[in-house]
Parts: C-alpha cells; structure tokens; sequence
C-alpha cells in the first residue's frame, strides 16, 4: 500500500498524459508557464534549474500563441483553452506566469526576472 501511495505521489502525471485541463494538476503542482516561442531558451532554463523547479513541485508550461507545450510535447487543443482561459486577463507582454497549487495566478514577471524572484515568492 505505502509503495503504491509513493508511485501516485511521485510520478508527474503530465508527463504520463494524464493531463487534459488545467484542473488535473490542481493541488499537484504549481505551474510557470513561460510565453515564448523560443522552445532553446526554455530547455536551457530548466534544465539550470531542473533541481530548484523539482524541490517547488513546478511544471513549466511554453505558451506560444494559442499552442502550450511541456517538455516539447504539445499539449491537448482542451488543455491550451483552459489555460487561456486562465489567462486571459493577464497582457502577452508578461513572460512568466506563476500558477499556484491552488490554480490561482499569483504573480507575472517581465522577460528579465530572475528565477529566484520567482522562487522567493514562492518560498515565503
């Protein structure tokens, strides 16, 4: 039983399809969702921050245009929509966007944050 506990509890269900609305990772995860098109930049910066995003339970979400990837895998036209529509208040000027595990936005930051203001904000 406690094996079984620990499989749920650790494996990523986005990265098991299990993910088809932004809903599914409610109380899972804490989502940044980056809007970029430059799918190089992303994979550089968690990759440099593979440890610091795990240790916070955050997936990272690219958002480019009407089309949101994880880990270069497109994610369902359902999932896309109800992340807009999570969105849609917040201008495309905003490069980050931190969802918290509650599915609340929390915060959006510039192009030129540092990815320890967004860790700060989440650790305090």
């Amino acid at each position: 039983m406690y094996f079984a506990l620990f499989l749920m509890l650790t494996i990523n269900p986005i990265e098991n399809n299990q993910v088809d609305h932004i809903r599914d990772l409610k109380w899972q995860k804490r989502i940044l969702v980056i809007n970029t098109g430059d799918r190089i930049e992303i994979q550089k910066l968690t990759s440099f921050y593979r440890k610091e995003l795990k240790d916070r339970d955050f997936v990272v979400i690219q958002l480019n245009g009407h089309d949101s990837y994880f880990e270069d895998k497109k994610m369902s036209k359902r999932f896309t929509k109800s992340l807009l529509k999570k969105l849609k208040n917040y201008d495309e000027s905003n490069y980050f966007i931190l969802i918290g595990k509650d599915g609340g936005v929390k915060n959006s930051f510039t192009k030129g944050t540092e990815m320890r203001i967004i860790f700060n904000q989440v650790d305090s």
